[in-house]
């Protein structure tokens, strides 16, 4: 791509995608997201690094085009590991970030791989700019419209990214307001399709869903709900089951919750009329034994053979 070191145009981005699988492979979704958040007084109290990998395994069925994760210490710094492949692949031979006795944030994200950049290492997330690290499961049906709404353009391939999650992460960083939380919200009144996005300044770690519910995403604790011992957010509630935790929601279309100073709280909650609720999370993407939408996924799925065959019977071995 010409120019990749320096601030790219939406028609740059586009138009050199040329082919439709270049510029589907721009647009990520299926992918795995976790993360776990420990209150200030209760640190250290379980094994952040394992209990993170432990839930990417438990969400490698969704994705295994490469894997990402990073911890945060509560003050902002932050320590970062990428690889393609499989999780046991991409963080195999010393590259799991050593263990962190006053790490209290961890993000992690295993990532579909679609095609176009799907070997593309700055790809692979959490994604950072400017302070915010970003991982994301969905698409942004109008990232053209956003990347041009960003007047001094922003960098991309290369050494960075090149898909729409970058794209969102830009104009998060860049959008008006009073922390991250704000910034996510003002930012996303401008995108369309379907999200669930989880970011982290290092102190803050702020989850939402998009307006319409396309995309899932659901909010945990550990302990006591009063006063948690940690804080989970996961994409399908799969991890949620070897981790014996009971107490669970979902995140609504268009909420956007905040975790900091050890509390959760809802900040926004601007959801679209009519819900749409992607199909292909139900009939393919999640782990059979995940809960969704008030149902086993494995009975829906064995609801749905038995209503097809009603429509359409057959006889099979």
């Amino acid at each position: 791509m010409a120019g990749k070191e320096n601030p790219i145009s939406a028609t740059q981005f586009f138009d050199n995608a040329t082919e439709s699988s270049e510029i589907e492979g721009r647009i990520q979704s299926n992918c795995g997201l976790f993360a776990i958040v420990y209150p200030e007084e209760n640190p250290g109290q379980m094994d952040l690094r394992a209990t993170t990998l432990r839930a990417g395994a438990d969400l490698q069925h969704r994705a295994e085009g490469g894997a990402g994760y990073a911890v945060f210490d509560g003050t902002g710094k932050g320590q970062f590991v990428r690889g393609l492949g499989r999780i046991d692949v991409a963080f195999q031979d010393g590259r799991l970030l050593p263990k962190t006795p006053d790490a209290r944030i961890a993000i992690l994200h295993t990532r579909y791989p679609t095609a176009g950049g799907s070997d593309h290492l700055p790809n692979i997330q959490p994604l950072t700019y400017e302070g915010i690290s970003l991982a994301h499961h969905g698409n942004l049906t109008n990232a053209a419209q956003v990347l041009e709404s960003i007047p001094e353009g922003i960098q991309i391939g290369g050494q960075y990214p090149d898909s729409d999650s970058w794209i969102a992460l830009n104009a998060i960083a860049r959008a008006k307001g009073n922390g991250l939380a704000e910034k996510m919200i003002n930012a996303q009144r401008e995108f369309e399709g379907g999200w669930a996005f989880i970011a982290t300044d290092g102190k803050e770690v702020v989850a939402s869903r998009d307006p319409q519910g396309i995309r899932p995403l659901f909010l945990a604790t550990i302990g006591d709900p009063k006063r948690p011992q940690a804080y989970l957010l996961s994409v399908e509630p799969a991890p949620f089951n070897s981790l014996d935790v009971d107490d669970w929601r979902d995140v609504l279309p268009g909420e956007t919750v905040s975790i900091i100073d050890g509390q959760a709280r809802t900040v926004d909650l601007s959801p679209d009329t009519e819900q749409r609720s992607c199909i292909f999370e139900t009939v393919y993407m999640m782990h059979p034994d995940s809960k969704y939408m008030g149902q086993l996924v494995h009975m829906a799925r064995r609801k749905a053979g038995h209503l097809l065959w009603r429509e359409h019977p057959v006889q099979a071995d």
